[in-house]
């Protein structure tokens, strides 16, 4: 109807007009009054009140003027019935008109809304049944309200999840359901153990997020089977150990071997001299040195073999900066990464230089507790055949920094193996580790590059 409005307000204008002429002009004179109703009607529906108040006072001055007996006595009391009776049936028409359109409106809105909701869940639908991982809704009670089908494969259920208990798959969950408070917070990831419905158990990763619901919070939990992943990482764990093992063994053979070699030339000068020549302990002690001798020989390199892998160096500091940057922004220390793009692939094993690295890291932190100024700065540049990482701090550093690397000591914090064995690992993939105070402390990993042949440039690590 707003879109005919000015075509409207005209033919109400044109019929007023009409009918007051008609009024004037009929003969016999009689009064035509109550057509002005329609006018009145058609601008109803568009005009606001005040407007059509306006119309009705002009209609109603018309309607008394052009009467067969004007002005005569009672004109007040005519003009003011006259007046109501046209306003009120025609505010009422125009508010049936009003409520009409309204309610046409209100009703497209609403189908628009209804479809756009339904093409919403449907989108909805879809997406949730694409997703390889089981999604599960839990409603106020600790009861499956839906879960995908991917849900219903995970746990081996033949009929409908819905309606189950939740704990019946994961009993980790109890606490949860059972204290609304936590649960309607709650937004994180957990491993558990998970049941199916035959009672086998999986190893499940579980991302759990709570939404208000009328009846009060509910969970949505997304839960995908890591059996596989559990079984792949401890696998990986277990490898990595006997290779540390192994490194952290050759390494304290090497240097059994040096005491031992040294144990024996002792032993060969004492066996020279006169006054040992016969004795029965010495003759035992050589057995000994002989034994020890050969317990020792084999070498770090025969031991765990060269490791000649390519390794993307980026990566690994990418993943340091991750692991270490909660850590370091937890202590205070101001960390500077000098990592340029582009560096060249290392000799090496991922996990063990990451290993290494944040070994350095963890050093440096604790080296820095007690300082005023607390600041790392990790460069990484390339140079001949070799590719160096330095970490250096703002600490105080130690003054004897080869004693650093031996075994066992008093003064160090945990084990005391930490830098040894760290050495360890950086000599079986070719590399080396140093540790120096000028310009400040700091530590050079030196690292061969794998893409060229050649020796590992040593000299260029104390640059």
């Amino acid at each position: 109807m707003q879109e005919h409005r000015g075509r409207l307000l005209a033919l109400s204008i044109v019929l007023t007009l009409a009918i007051a002429v008609g009024d004037w002009k009929v003969e016999p004179n009689i009064s035509l009054g109550s057509l002005y109703l329609f006018p009145l009607l058609l601008l109803a529906g568009l005009a606001p009140w005040w407007q059509l108040a306006a119309a009705v006072a002009a209609c109603t001055y018309l309607r008394e003027a052009l009467s067969p007996e004007p002005w005569v006595e009672g004109v007040s009391s005519r003009i003011a019935f006259n007046f109501f009776v046209y306003f009120g049936v025609s505010y009422f028409f125009g508010e049936l008109l009003r409520g009409r359109t309204l309610l046409a409106e209100n009703l497209g809105k609403l189908q628009e809304q209804t479809a756009l909701r339904q093409e919403a869940e449907a989108e909805a639908r879809v997406l949730l049944e694409s997703v390889p991982a089981a999604v599960l809704t839990v409603d106020v009670d600790g009861r499956i309200a839906h879960a995908s089908r991917t849900a219903h494969r995970l746990f081996a259920h033949d009929a409908a999840l819905a309606g189950e208990p939740v704990v019946r798959f994961f009993p980790m969950l109890r606490e949860v359901i059972a204290r609304p408070g936590l649960r309607s917070t709650l937004n994180t990831m957990m491993e558990s153990r998970g049941y199916r419905a035959d009672g086998s158990v999986f190893f499940a990763q579980m991302w759990l997020s709570s939404f208000a619901a009328r009846s009060g919070p509910g969970l949505v939990i997304v839960v995908s089977d890591a059996s596989e992943h559990l079984r792949e990482r401890e696998e990986a764990g277990l490898r990595d150990l006997l290779r540390h093992s192994r490194v952290l063994a050759a390494a304290l053979s090497h240097e059994l071997r040096n005491c031992s070699a040294a144990a024996h030339a002792v032993f060969q000068s004492l066996s020279v001299r006169p006054q040992a020549a016969g004795l029965p302990e010495l003759s035992t002690l050589g057995s000994l040195l002989e034994r020890l001798h050969s317990l020792a020989g084999d070498e770090l390199a025969s031991s765990t073999g060269r490791v000649t892998s390519g390794v993307d160096l980026l990566a690994v500091l990418d993943e340091l900066r991750i692991v270490v940057t909660p850590m370091f922004r937890e202590a205070g220390v101001a960390v500077s990464w000098q990592i340029p793009p582009g560096l060249p692939r290392v000799r090496g094993d991922h996990h063990g230089l990451l290993q290494v690295l944040l070994n350095l890291c963890n050093n440096s932190e604790r080296a820095l507790r007690d300082c005023a100024v607390k600041q790392v700065t990790i460069v990484a540049y390339e140079t001949g055949d070799a590719l160096i990482v330095r970490v250096a701090d703002s600490g105080p550093g130690a003054r004897n920094g080869e004693q650093m690397f031996r075994p066992f000591q008093s003064g160090a914090s945990g084990t005391g193996l930490g830098l040894f064995i760290s050495r360890a690992v950086l000599r079986t993939y070719g590399g080396e580790l140093y540790y120096d105070v000028r310009p400040q402390p700091h530590f050079l990993v030196e690292l061969a590059v794998a893409e060229r042949a050649g020796t590992v440039i040593r000299a260029a690590a104390h640059r």
